[in-house]
């Protein structure tokens, strides 16, 4: 039985997903899920990263499952905090700064 996206979502409360900020994905647990009217369109979530911030409304494709995170990844840049990590996406891309949630 195949369950419509109007009934169920790909993701619940308190599941650990990445989703995208500033075209990256980061760490993060869904918040709270926003089932759509329509059978035509997915869910939406609310986002809560891992390092405090916070992120509404976000599309289907903008969340994906969390990978198991591997110690011995050789990706270095992975070291440092996400908040440096987003400051630094900011800078290189300044035309995709932080929203806040009201602009949602």
């Amino acid at each position: 039985v195949v369950a419509s996206p109007a009934t169920t979502a790909p993701f619940n409360e308190g599941d650990r997903v990445e989703a995208k900020w500033g075209g990256h994905l980061y760490p993060g647990t869904v918040a709270a899920v926003h089932l759509p009217q329509s059978k035509l369109r997915m869910p939406t979530y609310d986002v809560d990263f891992d390092d405090g911030d916070q992120k509404s409304k976000l599309s289907h494709d903008d969340v994906k499952t969390l990978e198991k995170e591997d110690s011995d990844s050789e990706d270095s840049s992975l070291d440092a905090p996400l908040s440096s990590r987003r400051a630094e996406a900011a800078v290189a891309a300044p035309k995709r700064a932080k929203k806040s949630n009201s602009d949602s």
